[in-house]
């Protein structure tokens, strides 16, 4: 079977923090308006993003999912 991951851009994070002189991932989740946590197990591809994430990181970044994020499949094993 196979499964769809949405993984974040997290070379686009980076230079977008750069670039807006922002200097932790914890300062961009509470510019953004989502926990600390989950931004940084976002960036370490522990967890996906739900739709109200993406909408707030699309919105915040005022760019397209595409730019922002990327779709991976992975195959998953189904035990008996």
């Amino acid at each position: 079977m196979i499964q769809t991951r949405i993984h974040l851009n997290t070379d686009y994070v980076y230079k977008e923090m750069e670039r807006r002189g922002i200097k932790s991932v914890n300062g961009l989740a509470r510019q953004i308006g989502i926990s600390e946590s989950m931004m940084n197990l976002m960036m370490r591809e522990k967890r996906y993003p739900g739709r109200k994430t993406i909408s707030l990181m699309k919105s915040y970044f005022n760019v397209n999912f595409e730019t922002l994020f990327v779709e991976v499949l992975t195959k998953v094993h189904k035990s008996a």
